[in-house]
């Protein structure tokens, strides 16, 4: 673990457990109800989370997300749950060598986990959030830099992102552009469950860059 410091609130940059999952889910449902309000309504929101947004187990057991975790100052509660450690996640996000690019374990429409070559394909950045309340402290940007870096080490030289419309502009300021498919901009909708449309953007960018 690797102790960092963020506007004098010491932070810890760790590999997500399974027992992290209650946490994560607690901390994904927060960010999303309040980070993605401006940009999707409350139905496209409460549809997503049911049936899109969620942790992966797949890449925590390949050990390829991570949480920052801050102390825990507060009595746990619903959106801010404490483990033993007495820390609060604060922030997630991880990266994966398979080609699913976005979607929890309960997303009907997930690509197949097959493996991917580094060689002539793009590692995928997955499921980055952040609590509102500590939004703007560098956390992406530390989760993101992180993934990165281990897709280098396994050789990758592209990433790609499935990017919410709240998170384009965070990643464009990272580098990434918005993918060309067929010469169509990379924008993709997906149906939820209650009927209504997600709109998210695919994102890329060189790793050797």
């Amino acid at each position: 673990m690797n102790p960092i410091t963020s506007s004098s609130l010491p932070l810890i940059i760790r590999l997500a457990t399974l027992d992290d999952i209650p946490a994560l889910t607690a901390l994904i449902n927060t960010s999303v109800r309040t980070l993605h309000a401006p940009f999707y309504t409350q139905a496209q929101i409460e549809g997503s989370l049911a049936s899109v947004y969620g942790t992966d187990t797949t890449i925590v057991q390949d050990g390829n997300y991570f949480v920052v975790t801050a102390p825990s100052q507060e009595k746990p509660n619903a959106a801010f749950p404490a483990n033993s450690k007495h820390e609060r996640i604060i922030g997630c996000g991880g990266w994966s060598f398979r080609s699913t690019l976005y979607g929890g374990d309960q997303f009907s429409s997930r690509d197949d986990d097959n493996l991917m070559n580094p060689e002539t394909d793009a590692a995928k950045i997955r499921a980055l959030f952040v609590h509102p309340d500590f939004t703007r402290r560098g956390i992406g940007r530390m989760i993101l830099e992180r993934c990165e870096q281990e897709a280098r080490k396994r050789g990758f030289k592209r990433a790609e992102i499935g990017a919410t419309l709240a998170g384009v502009d965070f990643y464009r300021s990272m580098g990434y552009e918005v993918l060309l498919e067929q010469g169509v901009k990379g924008f993709e909708e997906r149906e939820l469950g209650n009927g209504e449309v997600l709109k998210l953007v695919r994102m890329g960018r060189k790793l050797d860059e």
